[in-house]
């Protein structure tokens, strides 16, 4: 029996950035919420876009943000991890020499170097995060938990330099066809989702997931019913036990109106 859902958000239940969830999502979440199914919504963003996008259902899931580094509810922090300090300032020197948008974060607030109108607007008005631009990133490395990287015409060719410099002292993957992403060593969304799994008692073969990329695998790989969705990456396809339709044919929707109909069978 499916005790706990974890589903990513961009290219699995949304078009990548996109401010707002299809209400059909939150009704069937708080429908399996009342029989006793916990939700957690796992992704790359801030919690504060998070929180936004399900504000119809805020206070009956629990978040797993910025690719696992922070876990919480909206009433308390459940676990957060910080990445090394050094690792955080020799990553940001190496990004500063290349052609793309840097972002740091402490679970609460974005913060970047570049007053740049389309990427503030990427940020603060299609994923809804709380933005600063800020002087040096290098004077929050301390409470740094997620760097990310973006270039609008795609990281695909970066991405393989970046995890051989610096993949032993970080976990770091692409994240989306523009966003790289780098967290803690400890960190990823399979952790978060196991730490969230023993804080309820609930066990991998209770647990649903959801995902489309590598940064979900993860996640996948501790759920006995796994999900990919087709568009998926293969990394992502090739955790999953089973795949679903894209978000463009609400794939994952039906997945969750399948599951709720067989509780109002019993």
């Amino acid at each position: 029996m499916i005790k706990l859902i974890a589903s990513d958000i961009d290219g699995t239940l949304v078009k990548e950035s996109s401010p707002c969830i299809d209400p059909a999502y939150t009704d069937v979440i708080r429908k399996l919420h009342d029989h006793g199914v916990q939700f957690v919504a796992a992704s790359g963003r801030q919690y504060v876009s998070m929180k936004r996008m399900f504000d119809a259902v805020k206070d009956d899931i629990i978040f797993i943000t910025e690719n696992g580094s922070y876990i919480c509810t909206t009433d308390k922090a459940l676990g957060i991890e910080p990445m090394d300090t050094q690792a955080v300032r020799d990553i940001i020197a190496y990004l500063r020499s290349q052609d793309v948008m840097i972002m740091t974060s402490d679970g609460h607030k974005t913060l970047i170097e570049t007053d740049d109108e389309d990427f503030l607007y990427l940020l603060g008005t299609s994923y809804g995060n709380d933005c600063e631009v800020v002087d040096d990133l290098l004077d929050y490395a301390e409470t740094t938990i997620k760097i990310s990287v973006y270039r609008k015409e795609g990281i695909s060719e970066l991405s393989p330099k970046l995890t051989d410099m610096f993949g032993e002292r970080t976990h770091c993957f692409q994240a989306g066809d523009p966003w790289f992403d780098f967290v803690g060593m400890s960190s990823s969304k399979g952790a978060a989702l196991t730490k969230v799994q023993n804080i309820l008692g609930i066990t991998p073969a209770e647990t649903m997931a959801f995902g489309d990329n590598a940064n979900d695998a993860s996640m996948l790989e501790v759920a006995g019913e796994s999900y990919a969705v087709e568009s998926a990456h293969e990394d992502a396809k090739k955790a999953a036990k089973h795949l679903c339709a894209s978000y463009q044919d609400k794939g994952v929707f039906h997945v969750l109106e399948e599951l709720l109909a067989d509780y109002e069978k019993r």
